[in-house]
């Protein structure tokens, strides 16, 4: 019996390790599937292949639509060791490129534009869900504070008759 529960435990810790990911790497939502990894193995110049600092899953960044500067900034990002970035003046302007990069493309394309716009209307909603809320409850409050008179008003009548 002991052999079995040895097997299946080990079926499981096998099955884990293809399918366990860090908290980072599933925050981040980056692809590691073998097959991707082993499409782009024959051109590097397509993608550049990372391992997580955290857990060391190996997993790849698609650099095949960016320019040389962009390659070498996300280069960089992905490529320095750790504490690089408060060290190496170039790992700290690839991370600052590249985010500014990231929302002047949103600024420019208007996509920018829409998500303020769609923040904005998420923020009335729930303003507006809130107020109705506060309403119900407050509607609820009063309501229960006529009918607790009204018990009371009840209760003073019947006394009084006895």
């Amino acid at each position: 019996m002991n052999m079995k529960i040895d097997n299946r435990l080990l079926k499981l810790e096998q099955r884990a390790k293809r399918t366990l990911r860090c908290d980072w790497c599933r925050y981040a939502l980056y692809e590691n599937s073998p097959s991707k990894l082993q499409k782009y193995a024959s051109d590097p110049t397509l993608q550049i292949s990372v391992t997580c600092s955290y857990c060391g899953a190996d997993f790849g960044v698609d650099v095949s639509n960016l320019n040389e500067h962009e390659r070498e900034a996300t280069l960089l990002h992905y490529k320095h060791e750790r504490g690089a970035l408060f060290r190496d003046e170039r790992v700290f302007a690839s991370y600052q490129w590249l985010w500014h990069r990231r929302w002047l493309k949103l600024w420019i394309s208007g996509e920018l534009d829409k998500e303020k716009a769609e923040a904005r209307k998420k923020a009335k909603e729930n303003n507006r869900r809130q107020q109705l809320s506060q309403k119900k409850k407050e509607d609820r409050y009063t309501q229960d504070r006529v009918e607790l008179k009204q018990r009371a008003l009840r209760f003073a009548q019947r006394m009084q008759k006895k």
